[in-house]
């Protein structure tokens, strides 16, 4: 799948705030937004970061604080009852040791992880999940959201270098 109909949609926009908004989405969040920013728009790499690192962030408040109600409402639905059973399931069952054994550590490393399913979105699921201290919770996950940042811009200019971009 592409983001050419995302791209086509949000044209009309500067490329800074597609940059954002890229980073806000739950998929991909900065480590796709920092690449689009680079190699689409041509955006100096370090201002990419710096305008995804904002948007990654945004949704993170508003998951820790509010995402127990919005799970509780659609929960009167038993096809998102299932889901979020068999999801929060999975969770716990592949994150409950490492969790409550490592907690912050843990948590920012599995944000900073530049990989699938990993990030600032599930890292504050994860944090809801095992009713972690929310403020806390932002700091780690900041603090991830950070780190990824460093490490898909370094890996961005790494392959703009091998390529000759």
């Amino acid at each position: 799948m592409s983001l050419d109909w995302f791209m086509d949609a949000l044209a009309f926009l500067p490329a800074p705030v597609v940059v954002f908004l890229l980073a806000m989405l739950p998929f991909g969040e900065l480590r796709i937004s920092i690449p689009v920013g680079i190699f689409i728009f041509d955006m100096d790499p370090w201002l990419a970061f710096a305008i995804s690192i904002p948007g990654n962030l945004l949704p993170v408040p508003v998951i820790l604080v509010f995402f127990r109600r919005v799970e509780a409402w659609l929960r009167r639905w038993p096809l998102f009852d299932r889901i979020f059973d068999r999801l929060f399931d999975r969770t716990i069952r592949r994150s409950r040791q490492r969790v409550h054994t490592y907690e912050e550590i843990a948590l920012m490393l599995f944000v900073a992880l530049p990989a699938p399913f990993t990030g600032a979105w599930t890292g504050s699921l994860i944090a809801v999940l095992f009713d972690l201290e929310r403020s806390k919770s932002f700091v780690v996950i900041a603090l991830g959201v950070l780190l990824a940042g460093v490490i898909v811009t370094v890996l961005c200019l790494m392959l703009g270098n091998f390529v000759g971009v």
